[in-house]
């Protein structure tokens, strides 16, 4: 009976090594879209927004918010996902469910946020739009 070593030989290492390069090559440092994934950072006039394969968390004039998911873009390059939206309110902050939807056109972004009032009961608000640029500053009041 003949059995098969449990180790590699050089063809099968010259094939991981080779694989891992090509990843390494496609993932470069990280900074790059994905096809089809926003990621990176964003600014401009009264929101920062930053990107990350799995998540994202934005500040606004006055307010802040996160979408836990994947913000995968149309061939168009929108996206649109869901997340929460929180007004700081003097003392108080008040969140409620938001739909973060906007467009990104090389490195510029436009963002708006739609938020449903679930404390008050009175429909949704649409906040922004926001213009930035992919790594451009922020400009945000801090309210609390």
């Amino acid at each position: 009976m003949r059995t098969q070593s449990a180790t590699a030989g050089p063809r099968a290492v010259r094939l991981v090594v080779l694989a891992g390069a090509a990843l390494v090559a496609a993932c470069g440092d990280g900074t790059t879209d994905l096809p089809g994934l926003l990621v990176g950072r964003w600014g401009g006039e009264g929101f920062a927004l930053v990107v990350t394969s799995d998540s994202a968390a934005a500040r606004f004039d006055c307010a802040y918010g996160t979408f836990g998911t994947p913000v995968l873009l149309s061939p168009a390059g929108a996206f649109s996902a869901d997340g929460s939206y929180v007004q700081e309110i003097g003392p108080a902050a008040l969140g409620n469910p938001a739909r973060y939807e906007g467009a990104v056109d090389g490195e510029r972004l436009t963002l708006r946020v739609v938020v449903t009032d679930t404390i008050f009961g009175m429909g949704t608000d649409t906040v922004g739009p926001f213009r930035g640029t992919r790594g451009g500053p922020a400009s945000v009041v801090y309210c609390q």
